[in-house]
């Protein structure tokens, strides 16, 4: 809810200073794409501070990235799935 209300009010606030609404508009979606949450795969931060453990879903997805720039493939998501992903053959 506060990132849409950011999103309309600079919206409203574009149509403001006299831009088109097509422009205005564009504005608007070039905002969301330069976004690091548009960009990025961003994980769930841990509680508090300290640096936590990530889960087998966030190891194969930082793998398949790391590796090929892309999601992870069924095989990296059934490995997450069963929690065999962190066994230190499996992920040799």
């Amino acid at each position: 809810p506060k990132e849409k209300t950011e999103l309309q009010t600079l919206y409203a606030d574009l149509r403001k200073k006299g831009i088109t609404h097509d422009e205005a508009f564009r504005g608007v979606l070039t905002r969301v794409f330069v976004s690091p949450a548009f960009l990025f795969k961003i994980e769930k931060a841990p509680a508090g501070k300290e640096a936590g453990k990530i889960d087998d879903f966030e190891l194969a997805t930082r793998l398949s990235y790391f590796l090929w720039s892309a999601p992870p493939d069924e095989e990296l998501r059934k490995l997450a799935a069963e929690g065999k992903l962190k066994e230190a053959k499996v992920l040799e």
